[in-house]
């Protein structure tokens, strides 16, 4: 297992993209998959429908809810079929836990004719949540889109019909909900004139996913599924089409996530929000999939990533730390309050709460930074470094590494990030960015994209 004080010591010391921080990036990567088989291989039993990732990330300890989530779910199918596909090394228990997920991932769509953003873990049927909007035919969520995804890389990575057929499905009316406006972000329909990028850069990178598969699949001499690219090729370019026509301020290279009657929306605070994860998220989604475009297009696209990935890097950044913030204000730079909470002591150290909030629980507003905004960084970053004239790429590499390494390891759950950290006092915050899982997609899929591109791995 990484030793992550001497892992923080030997990032400090990096000055350079180079084999020692690839080496310290694959360690942890590995550590990241372990930890999961090894709560697989401990908890597994039949009657559980999901994927064992409930764990609190500050306590180490497990929700006692009885919930799963299908994106995470579906996620970590994906994350799964694909490393199954990638390496042929890969241990015995990645296809065991992909098997399970896909068998209950089926059985969910049997018992329930859609895919619920929660289900019971025992039932696997939906359970009464807020987020639970029911999902018609010829409407998509983004619980659809992580499914479509996973069962997609499982089915084409081992052969499995029936689950290609089920994702082709999906695809079908993802297709169809970004066309006419029905895409359903949970738990509801958006306010009439009012449209986010989301839903397309999500469907940007459910598309990457499965065309770096199908490539995979050609590089082995099988054709499988091939009649699909044009599909895929098409609807994504109508998500690049529709996020840099809506979303994207050509003069300045400015990116933001909402809009209202075709205008940048302004928040309550008088600003409109950039979200620098999703922003970089998204330039990443691009520039994997700009790999399968002729290759005028496919420069044009990365030029364009390459300006927003340094823009939002510029203002994401906390300026003293190596830490990226969850909101800021697009044309400022200034961060945003983006959580808040009743009683300030219940979600953080006692020592923090003596130190920054006098020792008492009180209602308080913070801004945070989610360990999963530099996982995305370095998987967007490392495609983006290639072609980048400035070398600012590569330092802004640097500091998310530095970042992850310094304020988010936890031992208590073997030294993997707790999921947020509270500006100001630069330690947890235990607040979940989502869904209080664990989360296999943000972390291990991200480091490996970048160990694929730096040149550690030729893999998938």
């Amino acid at each position: 297992m990484l030793n992550h004080t001497e892992a923080l010591n030997c990032v400090q010391r990096t000055t350079t993209i180079d084999a020692s921080l690839c080496q310290l990036i694959e360690a942890y990567r590995a550590d990241y998959l372990d930890f999961f088989l090894k709560e697989f291989e401990k908890h597994h039993r039949p009657q559980y429908k999901g994927a064992y990732a409930n764990i609190n990330s500050v306590t180490g300890l497990h929700y006692d809810h009885h919930h799963c989530y299908s994106w995470t779910d579906g996620r970590t199918l994906g994350e799964l079929s694909a490393l199954s596909l990638a390496s042929s090394g890969s241990p015995e228990s990645v296809k065991a836990y992909a098997d399970h997920l896909h068998g209950v991932l089926m059985e969910r769509y049997q018992l329930n004719g859609w895919f619920p953003h929660v289900v019971n873990d025992e039932t696997n049927l939906a359970v009464d949540h807020p987020m639970n909007v029911r999902v018609k035919p010829g409407e998509s969520s983004f619980s659809h889109v992580f499914v479509l995804n996973g069962l997609f890389q499982y089915g084409l990575a081992f052969d499995d019909e029936m689950a290609v057929t089920l994702a082709g499905h999906l695809l079908g009316d993802l297709e169809q909900s970004l066309s006419e406006g029905t895409f359903i972000e949970e738990p509801t329909i958006r306010p009439a004139g009012e449209t986010a990028q989301g839903p397309f850069m999500i469907s940007l990178g459910a598309i990457a996913d499965v065309l770096e598969t199908l490539a995979c699949l050609r590089r082995r001499g099988l054709d499988a599924q091939q009649q699909r690219v044009k599909l895929l090729l098409s609807l994504g370019r109508q998500c690049l089409k529709y996020i840099i026509g809506n979303h994207y301020r050509p003069r300045d290279h400015a990116f933001w996530e909402v809009n209202q009657n075709g205008q940048p929306l302004h928040a309550r605070q008088g600003c409109v929000v950039t979200d620098p994860g999703h922003t970089l998220e998204f330039t990443g989604f691009a520039a994997r999939f700009s790999a399968f475009l002729e290759p005028a297009e496919r420069e044009e696209m990365l030029q364009i990533c390459r300006h927003i990935f340094r823009w939002v890097a510029r203002r994401g950044f906390h300026p003293a730390c190596d830490l990226i913030y969850k909101s800021i204000d697009r044309d400022t730079g200034a961060p945003l309050l983006n959580e808040t909470v009743g009683d300030i002591s219940a979600v953080v150290s006692a020592e923090v709460l003596e130190r920054h909030f006098g020792g008492q629980g009180q209602a308080a507003s913070v801004s945070t930074f989610p360990w999963w905004v530099p996982m995305e960084l370095l998987a967007a970053g490392s495609i983006l470094r290639h072609g980048d004239l400035t070398g600012e790429i590569d330092e802004y590499l640097l500091r998310a590494a530095k970042g992850i390494f310094r304020y988010y390891p936890n031992s208590r759950i073997g030294g993997l990030c707790y999921q947020n950290v509270g500006d100001g006092f630069f330690d947890y915050i235990d607040i979940p960015p989502a869904t209080p899982t664990l989360d296999l997609m943000h972390s291990h899929r991200s480091m490996r994209v970048c160990l694929r591109e730096v040149g550690l791995s030729c893999s998938l």
